[in-house]
């Protein structure tokens, strides 16, 4: 049999892989394995270039119970580099209103040059710890930044410990390296989700509307249906400090938009196209093909316009999203003006970065930096018909614990 790296290299796009691949006998107990037809178009290019296999699984961790631990760890940036660090305190404080236990790793607090939280030994030593402890069910981020990268690409996380203990990995932003790093080891869904700070240290609380779509997903082991804007939401990516910071940075959300009509069924995927590069340099292979690719654009300007277009450029070269099946586009941000970016240009980037692209696209989707986002499962299959702007999950993300 080939070594995981070489297979992923022969199927020529991102895919969840077999038990036999992932070093499993069977699924461990409470693991969930989604069995799809090597005849199933959505996964017809796996099929044919495997010939290890016939069929290919999405593992699936158990959904978080009440009374279940999520462990946070700051995997890059230090949490003081946009925050008070007394923000973690009242994102544990949320979490454990929800009914779950919460376990701060030692580094998560930590600060060293560079606005990272800790070396990348002491991080990775963080999050080593949680994926060996098994009453751990959920690591989970508490800031994005960078630095996540660094982990994933050397020898410094026991993905074997995850591997015998599959749980649920959820954060957005950087930790989406961590994310995209073990679906494609070890077949793992992963959550693209709020963080212990973005969302969960809200004042006075948590937006609902994130923490539903949050619960939704990762506690019950059914589908969570059709999606729908937020009636609020603030184009600041920074959780909200007081009730007035909360007044003030709140506006109506606006509908998604139809950029391009078109409808698709395909697993999902949350990932940036540079991160989708720093991957593919780091040995992964990272494409988009066959997937529903949701597509967080961070920030509005000129300058942003032009790297987004640049870095397309980069992935369209590569090959990275040949064969995606849709396109869902973020709400725009900005760290500086609380008033909406307007549209116009950054629709001509998307556009332009996508040109020849006959795929539909969906635009100014709450599943990227703004307050409050989506909970998207990667690896999950959804929906989208952009010209009646539905997008929606068709299956489970987690199974009954």
């Amino acid at each position: 049999m080939s070594s995981r790296r070489t297979f992923l290299e022969q199927a020529g796009s991102l895919a969840t892989l077999s038990a036999m691949q992932c070093g499993w006998a069977k699924p461990p107990k409470g693991l969930s394995v989604l069995r799809i037809n090597e005849t199933n178009t959505l996964r017809k290019e796996f099929s044919e270039s495997s010939a290890s296999t016939s069929s290919f699984v999405l593992t699936k961790p158990p959904a978080l119970r009440h009374g279940d631990l999520i462990a946070l760890v700051s995997q890059g940036f230090a949490i003081s580099v946009n925050h008070p660090i007394e923000a973690l305190d009242r994102g544990v404080a949320a979490l454990q209103r929800q009914g779950f236990r919460v376990k701060v790793m030692p580094h998560a607090r930590g600060r060293i040059e560079h606005n990272l939280a800790g070396s990348v030994q002491d991080r990775a030593a963080d999050v080593n710890a949680a994926f060996a402890d098994p009453d751990v069910r959920m690591v989970m981020g508490t800031e994005g930044g960078g630095g996540t990268l660094e982990l994933v690409s050397g020898n410094y996380l026991d993905w074997s410990a995850l591997r015998r203990d599959p749980k649920l990995l959820c954060g957005y932003s950087d930790f989406a390296h961590l994310n995209i790093a073990a679906f494609l080891r070890l077949g793992l869904m992963t959550l693209d989700s709020s963080m212990a700070v973005y969302h969960w240290a809200c004042l006075p609380e948590p937006p609902a509307y994130g923490t539903e779509s949050f619960l939704k997903v990762a506690t019950r082991a059914e589908p969570a249906g059709v999606l729908s804007p937020p009636k609020e939401y603030s184009v600041s990516p920074f959780e909200f400090s007081s009730p007035q910071d909360r007044a003030k940075k709140l506006r109506p959300a606006t509908a998604w938009r139809c950029l391009r009509p078109g409808v698709c069924h395909g697993p999902l995927l949350a990932v940036r196209p540079d991160q989708m590069l720093d991957l593919a340099e780091a040995g992964y292979h990272t494409s988009a093909a066959g997937h529903i690719w949701c597509l967080d654009v961070v920030r509005a300007g000129l300058s942003s316009y032009e790297r987004f277009s640049t870095t397309m450029r980069r992935v369209r070269a590569a090959g990275l999203v040949d064969g995606v099946k849709g396109i869902v586009v973020s709400r725009m941000i900005s760290f500086h003006d609380l008033v909406p970016p307007p549209t116009k240009e950054s629709d001509e980037a998307i556009m332009d970065a996508t040109a020849g692209m006959d795929v539909p696209i969906l635009a100014d989707v709450d599943c990227g930096h703004s307050i409050p986002r989506l909970t998207i499962p990667n690896g999950v299959m959804g929906t989208l018909d952009s010209e009646k702007r539905m997008f929606r999950i068709d299956e489970p993300a987690v199974t009954k614990a």
